[in-house]
């Protein structure tokens, strides 16, 4: 009998014990899927080809132009220079921020890169003008907020339990951030393609004439055409990277709008199966950029 009494509080600890790690070994289970959309997040939004076509975009346009239009595609040039450091450093805490939800549904501290801060305070502190293209201040400070945030967070050594007040509190920045982004790149970035594909056109095509008028069909008219549609195949190809980053950016923003919305039931398994989709849809986009690299 003394066996027993000694035992069945035994086996009703282990027991106890038992549920309690299952418990948390299923918690753990179910934030899988915020990390893995986190995470593919993070890695879909670090596209900087796309900035790059953003900047380098009037600068081709102008090797196509007469040299009268050359002044006034000068200014949109150095306009982009301006806009670079800015452009990345509103990407680059999109990145952060993804990267250090995914760490902290990992069970891991938050690891914030040193650059974050003085991101911050150059976001802060540019000057911006909402008539005139570019990151609009809006963005900006949203932008300074999500890294100030990621900054607190590290700082203060938060913790998985600590993963839905950062969800909750970053949301409305994070919409912002998204929403200004994909209006600079799908205004303006668009826009400076077409002008790109006009402007190519003209002395491709005045060279063609004069093979014509030359009555040379088989020599530069020929030539001229071949540079023409290859380079029409380059901004094709830009165009594509284009659409499939706003769809990253859209993707994204309806992520983690639904996981903010229902963040009280962040281990549920609805919310989990639509994360998971999330990531899948995420990871498409992925495979098709890829094939868009040369």
């Amino acid at each position: 009998m003394l066996k027993t009494n000694v035992c069945c509080p035994m086996k009703l600890r282990l027991g106890g014990l038992f549920i309690l790690v299952a418990f948390l070994l299923s918690s753990c289970a179910n934030l899988e899927a915020v990390g893995d959309f986190a995470r593919m997040s993070a890695t879909t939004a670090d596209y900087q080809s796309v900035v790059n076509d953003y900047i380098d975009s009037p600068k081709r346009q102008k090797s196509y132009e007469s040299e009268r239009s050359a002044a006034q595609i000068d200014q949109i040039i150095e306009l982009r220079n301006q806009q670079k450091p800015q452009l990345e450093g509103v990407q680059s805490v999109l990145v952060e921020y993804m990267s250090a939800l995914g760490a902290l549904a990992d069970g891991k501290l938050p690891n914030v890169d040193d650059q974050i801060n003085a991101i911050s305070s150059s976001l802060e502190k540019g000057g911006y003008v909402n008539d005139t293209k570019g990151i609009k201040k809006e963005t900006a400070s949203a932008a300074a907020s999500i890294a100030n945030i990621l900054v607190r967070a590290t700082l203060d050594h938060w913790r998985q339990r600590q993963l839905e007040e950062i969800i909750k509190e970053c949301d409305p920045h994070v919409q912002s951030v998204i929403a200004g982004l994909k209006e600079l790149l799908d205004r303006d970035l668009r826009a400076s393609l077409d002008n790109e594909e006009l402007a190519l056109s003209k002395p491709f095509r005045a060279w063609n004439a004069s093979a014509i008028s030359r009555n040379d069909p088989d020599g530069a008219g020929r030539v001229a055409l071949i540079f023409m549609n290859e380079r029409r195949e380059e901004l094709k190809l830009k165009r594509a990277r284009l659409d499939a980053y706003i769809k990253v950016l859209d993707t994204i923003g309806k992520g983690h709008a639904d996981l903010s919305a229902n963040v009280d039931h962040i281990t549920g398994k609805s919310l989990t199966d639509r994360l998971k989709g999330y990531g899948k849809d995420l990871l498409v986009i992925q495979s098709a950029i890829r094939k868009l690299v040369k």
